[in-house]
């Protein structure tokens, strides 16, 4: 189910709010690893008899991730937190709180879960104003002072600014001002001088 109200915080309908779990998938698949095992594969359903809670009888379908939540590795490492970081600057996250991931401890490499992208793809309109979790993962890695993006990262955004098609599908799917922002950090940080966004630029 959507919480419309809260949806209504972050700036979406609640429809978008499941649209903005599967537009995630799309990106996090065009990536590649890590994101394809951190990010989970999403689909919008009809589920019948709807549930009034859902959006017009509508849900997203995610598949589970195992782990805990609130565990430090993941944005003390920066194996995990830089790469985090970057796709939450990416996706415009404004959730990625400290129980807003999943860390399997017990895994011998355990893969870090970046759940819950529905509240993602900022846009800077006039009735959005920013929740202020916005993502650990970017705040930690600024404080550390790790801001240039890595050859991967700028990699990334290359293979994203070339693919017309994949960013076509998403201004079909995404609101009109969320594809704009979307494009506009993609181009932010494949430009000069290469850093991170800082969590109130999403």
């Amino acid at each position: 189910g959507v919480n419309e109200k809260q949806a209504a915080d972050y700036g979406h309908e609640p429809f978008g709010v499941l649209i903005n779990e599967s537009a995630a998938w799309m990106i996090a698949k065009a990536l590649g690893p890590p994101f394809t095992e951190w990010v989970p594969t999403t689909v919008i359903r009809s589920i019948w008899p709807g549930d009034p809670a859902l959006a017009g009888g509508f849900g997203a379908f995610s598949t589970g991730i195992q782990g805990e939540t609130e565990v430090e590795e993941p944005w003390q490492d920066p194996a995990y937190c830089d790469p985090a970081a970057f796709w939450d600057a990416l996706i415009g996250q404004q959730d990625r709180h400290y129980a807003n991931y999943r860390f399997d401890t017990r895994a011998q490499q355990p893969p870090l879960g970046l759940i819950d992208n529905g509240y993602a793809f900022a846009a800077p309109t006039q009735w959005n104003s920013y929740h202020p979790h916005r993502s650990i993962f970017v705040h930690h890695r600024r404080l550390a002072g790790r801001l240039a993006l890595s050859p991967d990262e700028l990699d990334w955004l290359g293979l994203l600014l070339a693919d017309g098609e994949l960013l076509d599908n998403l201004s079909d799917i995404l609101a009109p001002e969320q594809s704009q922002a979307l494009r506009a950090r993609i181009q932010r940080m494949a430009d000069p001088p290469h850093e991170i966004l800082e969590v109130l630029e999403f």
